[in-house]
């Protein structure tokens, strides 16, 4: 069944031709076509491709290149990253594309040990090179310059470089904000240290509510953000915006970095405005 794992945005994305306009801009030959139409096949033969006018693409990579685009025009400016941790591995996809960014930092891979198992299968399988990370010393010098799948927070814990804090992005597009409240709380400490933090997550997920009808935060929403946004609007920049190329709504990106690195910035071409920025979460200095 894992295989269908990798064509779940076939459902959830845009795919006609003129979808292309949420997808990429005009920096994309020079700055990330690399991670796109150029890169090699990740994954099973099966996966669908998609034609736009940039080539053919599968769209979990098109989902996954977003990432670059916000590094590249929401943040200025652009930050040097040396260490990347992934919350949620998914299809393993994500490390495939640092790849053939050219990425040669470290990258943490945390899942549950199932998936991991399933990355490692399609890395392999693809040409991507990853290890695991439980077998290792713990210390970030086990890891370094390596794409390490890990499923213990001990582990991943060991591993993190904490001297290089500033230069690190904790990714999570969905996944945090899918797990448990003791997960959450466990990650909440770690994640703050990060210097720059890429989220995406919905409004609600089963019966985890993301969002509150209060427009105010406060220190006692339980919502998913509101939590992490406590603790960084003091040091971070934060900015939270509509996702545009998904077929529903009220789904967000939440972007932050430390106000010693830089400042985020609401770009159009990222389908950032006042209309869809975040109704509350607005804890920053926003370029326009």
């Amino acid at each position: 069944m894992y295989p269908a794992f990798f064509w779940f945005p076939e459902d959830e994305m845009y795919q006609d031709y003129s979808a292309h306009t949420s997808y990429f801009d005009d920096d994309y030959e020079e700055h990330y076509s690399s991670t796109g139409h150029l890169a090699p096949a990740y994954g099973p033969w099966q996966t669908p491709w998609h034609t736009f006018p940039q080539g053919r693409f599968r769209l979990q990579r098109v989902k996954n290149m977003q990432i670059i685009r916000i590094l590249h025009h929401a943040m200025v400016p652009t930050p040097e990253i040396s260490q990347v941790v992934e919350f949620g591995g998914g299809t393993g996809d994500v490390a495939a594309m640092l790849l053939d960014f050219g990425y040669n930092g470290t990258l943490l891979l945390y899942d549950y040990p199932v998936i991991g198992a399933l990355i490692r299968y399609w890395h392999r399988y693809s040409g991507v090179p990853s290890i695991y990370g439980h077998d290792l010393h713990p210390s970030p010098e086990a890891v370094r310059g390596n794409t390490v799948i890990e499923h213990t927070f001990g582990a991943l814990a060991s591993h993190v470089d904490h001297a290089i804090m500033h230069q690190s992005l904790f990714l999570a597009t969905y996944s945090l904000s899918e797990a448990d409240q003791a997960t959450r709380d466990m990650f909440w400490p770690m994640v703050k240290q990060f210097g720059i933090i890429i989220m995406a997550f919905g409004a609600t997920y089963i019966n985890i509510y993301n969002q509150h009808e209060n427009l105010r935060i406060e220190n006692n929403d339980d919502s998913f953000m509101t939590p992490l946004t406590a603790l960084i609007n003091q040091t971070h920049n934060i900015i939270s915006w509509e996702i545009p190329y998904l077929v529903y709504k009220h789904h967000y990106y939440f972007v932050a970095i430390r106000k010693d690195l830089g400042q985020v910035k609401c770009v159009a071409r990222l389908n950032c405005s006042p209309e869809t920025i975040h109704p509350r979460i607005k804890k920053t200095d926003q370029l326009f």
